[in-house]
């Protein structure tokens, strides 16, 4: 038995690319050029007229069942192949009867897709012209100033269209309404993995690394996303190749303080990878101060230094900003008061409320030195100390009142953190997530940078309920505030 074959296998092929919607909508959708449309129009027709013309020429039409076997299905099976030609007369209409009709039905249909394409590339032209026509007269509105340090006018990236601004339109530096700046305890973050960072450094506590994988590092980006943050002032970094993994590479510039140098070194001293710093987004005009190295109060690279900038405006500074991570141990009152059921609460370490009252003195006498400068400034990081709490002897020393021009004020008091916390509890010997109401993250402000803050602005940025089971994250939720930068008085 012999059958007559229409199609082969190959033309089954080209004509399935042919005939792809994805195909087309994949064009459009990339909006290629009409030259590259063309040339698909053109592969289509050459493909078209092959498998209709050349293909049905050549003697591999009348192959044998017992080559191609599938081609023998019988019409019980497909019953559409025994339809009469009175209901479907074209399909009796063979390429040699009517080869025009196969030149004129491909020649419609490419018609019709050039229009199409035509359209949209049209449509994006003109899209796109109307753009720049709005990017140029927010120009001409706004004084541009071009002494931007590190060579990049501001991007008003992650502002709302409700701020006044475009999403695309460069803006004078400090011309936006505000900016946010944020802190975050980033738990160990490092783009090496654990077994690389105990390599590196031995006498790391191994319980205390968490293990991330790619997933994990996807989940803090969109954390940081929903953050959306213009400066971030972070604590317990190792490197800035794990910030672009949070953060996006290239979007920031990063200032880590310079204990990451040294521990680069091989010496007795040298410290754990976790640095404190800044990721301010690229087009920000800032100048570093030296590192607060005071807060390392052996100077044996064991406590962590603050880390000072500016934000600058025309060669000045308008805005200084202290980060700061402090001795760990001693986040609550060191004397032994009774809690809630009338049960002693457990002391607090000795040695690391002593460390962490010594570096409260630097850090007052650092407020004290910035309080004489017509400049604002903002201490933010981690404190390890619950500075909300009722009478807590920390803040009230930090906060004397001496000399009488420094006032600070705590962002966000009296609210309490809503910050699930995943960590290992070594009694159950397992992982728990709990709540601890009191924040030991915090943005202070003096007298003036206070009056730049827009009200209630503060907020905590909690994570997803569904990723804590999932993903190592972090055992902190960072913290922001927006300052208005419009409501600066120049010095």
């Amino acid at each position: 038995m012999r059958v007559r074959v229409s199609w082969s296998l190959a033309s089954r092929t080209v004509a399935a690319f042919r005939f792809s919607p994805a195909m087309y909508s994949f064009a459009f959708t990339a909006q290629l050029p009409a030259s590259l449309l063309a040339a698909l129009l053109s592969f289509s027709w050459c493909a078209f007229f092959w498998n209709a013309v050349l293909w049905k020429a050549i003697r591999w039409s009348t192959l044998s069942w017992k080559l191609m076997p599938w081609r023998t299905v019988p019409w019980k099976a497909e019953p559409w192949r025994a339809v009469p030609l009175r209901v479907v007369p074209w399909r009796a209409v063979s390429w040699r009867a009517a080869p025009g009709k196969t030149v004129l039905w491909m020649s419609v249909f490419g018609a019709v897709i050039w229009a199409t394409g035509t359209t949209l590339t049209a449509a994006h032209a003109s899209g796109a012209n109307a753009t720049e026509a709005n990017v140029t007269e927010t120009n001409k509105a706004g004084t541009i100033e071009n002494s931007v340090r590190h060579g990049e006018q501001w991007q008003a990236n992650g502002h709302s269209q409700a701020d006044g601004y475009s999403y695309d339109s460069p803006i004078a530096r400090f011309q936006i309404p505000h900016i946010r700046v944020a802190s975050w305890n980033l738990q160990w973050l490092s783009s090496l993995s654990p077994a690389e960072l105990r390599k590196s450094y031995p006498d790391v506590p191994r319980r205390t690394l968490p293990t991330r994988h790619a997933a994990d590092f996807r989940v803090l980006a969109a954390w940081a996303e929903k953050l959306n943050t213009d400066v971030l002032a972070f604590q317990e970094v190792a490197d800035s190749k794990a910030l672009d993994k949070l953060l996006g590479e290239g979007r920031f510039h990063y200032v880590f303080s310079d204990r990451q140098a040294i521990s680069g070194a091989s010496n007795r001293h040298r410290p754990w990878p976790q640095f404190v710093g800044f990721a301010l987004r690229k087009g920000l005009d800032f100048q570093r101060h030296p590192d607060l190295t005071a807060l390392d109060l052996l100077g044996r690279h064991t406590l962590r230094y603050g880390v000072d900038i500016s934000l600058m405006e025309g060669g000045k500074p308008v805005l200084r900003l202290l980060a700061v991570h402090l001795k760990s141990g001693c986040s609550f009152s060191q004397k032994k008061t009774p809690n809630k059921q009338g049960k002693p609460q457990k002391k607090a370490n000795r040695k690391a409320c002593h460390q962490l009252f010594r570096q409260q003195q630097i850090l007052e006498q650092w407020a004290e030195e910035r309080a004489r400068e017509p400049v604002p400034f903002i201490i933010l990081g981690d404190f390890n100390r619950r500075l909300s709490a009722e009478n807590d002897r920390f803040w009230q020393q930090l906060n004397d009142g001496q000399p009488a021009e420094l006032a600070l004020n705590r962002a966000g008091y009296p609210s309490h953190s809503q910050c699930p916390s995943r960590f290992y509890d070594r009694n159950k010997k397992r992982w728990v997530t709990r709540t601890f109401p009191h924040f030991i993250d915090h943005i202070v402000l003096d007298r003036r940078a206070a009056l730049l803050m827009q009200t209630d602005s503060f907020r905590e940025v909690v994570p997803e309920a569904h990723w804590l089971p999932d993903y190592q994250l972090s055992d902190h939720c960072p913290v922001q505030i927006t300052i208005r930068l419009n409501a600066l008085n120049h010095p």
